[in-house]
């Protein structure tokens, strides 16, 4: 039997190819209700919010051979990266949100590898 973690990141993974994308044809009337579809559609961007905080968090676990820095590592420079985003565009909660699953992963990952 698989276990929690497994269903839900399965279900997650599922659940980011499966978000209908927007089309490039959207008419000015509904630009606004366009804007706030792109906003939420995730794409690359997303992935690669997450891929790069697994990869930071699966890194700092293994260096230090514990979970809680395989979560917090990613989960504070993917703040720290949002933070600094206002600065120049906008704060995105779904970039942050993408690093949280990328970390959390992250440290399931290496309390399973550390055992």
């Amino acid at each position: 039997m698989r276990s929690p973690s497994v269903c839900w990141a399965s279900c997650l993974i599922v659940a980011m190819l499966v978000v209908p994308r927007v089309s490039s044809a959207a008419t000015a009337a509904d630009s606004v209700a366009a804007a706030a579809s792109a906003r939420l559609r995730l794409g690359a961007d997303k992935w690669q919010h997450a891929s790069l905080a697994l990869s930071l968090g699966v890194g700092a676990g293994l260096v230090t051979r514990r979970t809680a820095p395989a979560v917090v590592v990613p989960a504070v420079l993917g703040l720290a990266k949002e933070l600094r985003d206002t600065r120049h565009t906008r704060f995105d909660p779904l970039d942050l949100a993408a690093d949280l699953v990328g970390a959390g992963l992250a440290g399931w990952l290496v309390s399973r590898i550390e055992r």
